[in-house]
């Protein structure tokens, strides 16, 4: 160990280890370092490190390596798959090099890797997904806007997929045109469909706010599995609906009048164990309405078929289900509302 190279501030990746004979795609020998990113390298033994001393701080490893301020997480590139290692918003990268080194160019706690993350020249606008209901059933989620700026904020919304063999597929939804007032939030129930023939394997659900497709000013996501016995379980194709993010058309509660558009609200809600949805169509149109548990499963069926236009009413009565949240949707003229309803015993 009398020459041990020290490596700071690389990203290590894409590197592919002799089939025969190599060991490591990413590192072999005796190293140390700071601030590294070493992850998505490839070897028929040992995709990362091998055999060696390796005394690594505030490093990104896929492999887990012991030393202060290690982690193992996906690092979030851009897209590797185009050698454009740059950290997007919300990178586990971003602010956790080590404290002791220098700012980084936008007076910021240093990132890991090569490549910082510029916080300087984007608003603070948030994008916060969190599942609530996941595969084998339907993937229902919230997903979260803010705008901490002082002033309005205009920008796109969109949610990509990653595929289990690394392949981004989208958007699922969007890009959305939003514009937030200073301060604001926005919160919508959303649900995802996925189809029979999707791949078994691990997928990352991601959002994203900023200039779409490039510009990320900042992202959220979460990981959800399928395996091979799940399709017969999903819809025939990628679809994305639920609570409308237009926000001249806000989300009814309860007691509200219906504004003139398509819109579903209920009364009373929480309710035990009746309540009254209340639905309006500006044309009229071929409508079906139906309740749904939190996991997708279609618990009632309340209309199917032509309707005029106007205020239809349907009741929905739920003394044989358990208590919780339900989900009512409304499909028609092309459009999808859906309203939460809570049954309280």
């Amino acid at each position: 160990m009398s020459c041990i190279p020290i490596l700071n501030n690389n990203t290590i990746s894409r590197n592919t280890a002799n089939l025969t004979y190599g060991h490591a795609g990413g590192l072999e020998g005796n190293f140390t370092g700071v601030n590294d990113i070493i992850y998505g390298n490839y070897a028929w033994q040992n995709p990362e490190i091998y055999d060696g001393y390796f005394m690594f701080t505030y490093t990104c490893c896929a492999t887990a390596i012991s030393g202060t301020g290690n982690i193992t997480s996906n690092p979030l590139w851009v897209n590797p798959d185009s050698s454009n290692f740059n950290l997007q918003a919300g990178s586990p990268c971003i602010d956790t090099g080590s404290p002791n080194w220098p700012l980084d160019p936008d007076s910021t706690r240093a990132d890991m890797g090569a490549l910082y993350f510029d916080q300087s020249g984007y608003p603070n606008v948030s994008i916060t997904m969190t599942p609530i209901s996941l595969p084998p059933q339907q993937l229902n989620f919230n997903v979260s806007l803010q705008n901490g700026e002082a002033s309005p904020q205009t920008f796109d919304a969109w949610i990509m997929v990653r595929l289990p063999n690394g392949a981004w597929w989208g958007p699922a939804l969007g890009p959305v045109f939003l514009t937030l007032s200073a301060g604001g939030t926005i919160t919508r129930l959303r649900t995802q469909s996925i189809p029979s023939s999707a791949p078994a394997g691990t997928y990352f659900y991601c959002g994203y706010v900023g200039d779409y497709p490039a510009v990320k000013w900042d992202s959220s996501g979460f990981y959800f599995n399928l395996t091979p016995q799940e399709g017969a379980h999903q819809m025939a194709e990628w679809a994305n609906n639920g609570e409308s993010f237009d926000t001249s058309k806000p989300i009814a509660s309860a007691g509200e009048e219906p504004p003139p558009y398509t819109s579903i609200f209920a009364s009373p809600n929480p309710f035990n164990p009746v309540t009254v949805l209340r639905y309006e169509l500006p044309d009229a149109s071929f409508v079906k309405v139906g309740v749904y548990d939190i996991s997708g499963r279609s618990v009632a069926e309340l209309a199917n078929g032509w309707r005029g236009a106007g205020i239809h009413e349907a009741i929905f009565d739920a003394s044989h289900l358990t208590s919780g949240l339900y989900l009512a949707r409304l499909q028609a003229g092309g459009e999808v509302q859906t309203v939460k309803l809570l049954y309280v015993r």
